[in-house]
């Protein structure tokens, strides 16, 4: 083992050969300390950010499960976790939520089950046609297609699911699959065209909304194969 003194002993060695002096026999090399005991150290888990993940997910499952059992029961206190300012889910969207919550890899965060908005929709919900908005006129609509965001947990199971679930999208004209990135555990189905603040005929809207329909009902049979 190389030390300090050994170095000095050897630039001493060099400086008395340069003088034509022999240098001392006798070893200046100090006696070394016993070494301190190491202190032992945890290694830190190599799946510590995985299990952060897996311990959130299964919080956030939880959650909207205690919510889709208090909607089921028809309670008006419905909010739990980061549903708490959630409202009632729309009528023709319910059932496709509480078959894809029952799957252990896979809860929703929003959804919409889709409308069609006439004259008389309006005023069946508000009473009046609502001022300050362009409203369809009698014969026309606007179709609002609806959709459902989830969060995967990443596992095989899931990610099965998820290719699976691409392919019946493709069966279904203007529906779409959309995953912000192969990393993300989010993912967001839209059921199908959406025509905004454009008015179609009313005959139209129906076509859509069947289409519609027969969508969820192809994801609603999905998701049983993989209970």
């Amino acid at each position: 083992m190389e030390s300090i003194e050994s170095e000095k002993f050897l630039e001493g060695q060099h400086t008395h050969e340069l003088s034509g002096q022999t240098p001392q026999e006798e070893s200046t090399t100090q006696p070394e300390a016993p070494a301190a005991p190491e202190k032992l150290v945890e290694p830190k888990s190599p799946r510590g950010g995985e299990l952060k993940k897996e311990n959130e997910f299964k919080k956030n499952k939880a959650a909207a499960s205690e919510f889709l059992d208090k909607e089921r029961k028809g309670e008006e206190d419905i909010g739990v976790g980061f549903y708490e300012n959630t409202g009632k889910l729309d009528s023709n969207v319910r059932e496709l939520l509480w078959r894809l919550n029952d799957l252990p890899f896979l809860y929703t965060t929003n959804s919409c089950g889709g409308h069609i908005i006439t004259e008389e929709s309006l005023i069946e919900k508000y009473g009046k046609l609502p001022k300050g908005r362009k409203h369809p006129p009698e014969g026309f609509a606007v179709y609002i297609s609806g959709g459902v965001y989830f969060i995967i947990d990443g596992s095989p199971r899931g990610l099965e699911f998820i290719e699976k679930l691409s392919e019946v999208i493709k069966g279904f004209e203007g529906a779409e699959f959309y995953k912000p990135s192969d990393d993300s555990p989010t993912g967001v189905v839209k059921f199908g065209e959406i025509t905004g603040r454009r008015f179609i005929g009313i005959d139209r809207a129906r076509e859509l909304e069947a289409k519609r329909e027969a969508f969820k009902a192809e994801i609603i049979r999905l998701a049983e194969e993989f209970l």
